[in-house]
């Protein structure tokens, strides 16, 4: 009867690749650890963008999100709200990499030496370079993507 314009969903950005790291391996108690998403999108793939932030305005960034655990049991997780925050769209093109990264600290008490396993996920929005992801004609194309790994490291005294 209105004749709306049809807007079928299709995934957009499936082809870019996420793998999650520690800049290294082993870590003294007390120092900083980040954990690094490193995005990457193959030759010849459309340019797309990808939200950051939106989820950071509190003590962390929970664009992230983590399960840890240290020689093998469970670390308990620091609870904290998040009340959004700015958030823009960032392009990828083709052959190109981006990453996102965060510190560990906020999410649990990383200072007693042992083993870490970290269960790390990322979600974002992508959505084809150069639209805006929000205007009534291109909300269609907007398409969540959420990123999932492991890494490990160690902490010592």
């Amino acid at each position: 009867l209105f004749r709306p314009t049809r807007q079928d969903r299709h995934a957009i950005g499936d082809h870019v690749r996420g793998i999650f790291t520690t800049p290294r391996p082993r870590y003294h108690a007390g120092e900083t650890i980040e954990v690094v998403l490193t995005m990457t999108s193959p030759a010849g793939a459309p340019t797309v963008a990808w939200q950051r932030g939106g989820q950071n305005r509190g003590p962390r960034d929970d664009q992230f999100d983590f399960e840890i655990t240290r020689d093998g049991q469970p670390v308990p997780r620091i609870e904290a709200y998040n009340f959004g925050g700015l958030s823009f769209m960032d392009e990828l093109a083709p052959s190109d990499h981006d990453e996102a990264r965060t510190p560990l600290a906020p999410w649990a008490d990383l200072s007693r030496p042992g083993h870490y396993e970290v269960r790390c996920s990322f979600s974002t929005l992508f959505a084809p370079a150069g639209n805006d992801p929000y205007a009534a004609t291109t909300r269609g194309e907007v398409w969540d993507r959420t990123f999932t790994g492991t890494v490990s490291f160690d902490v010592v005294p």
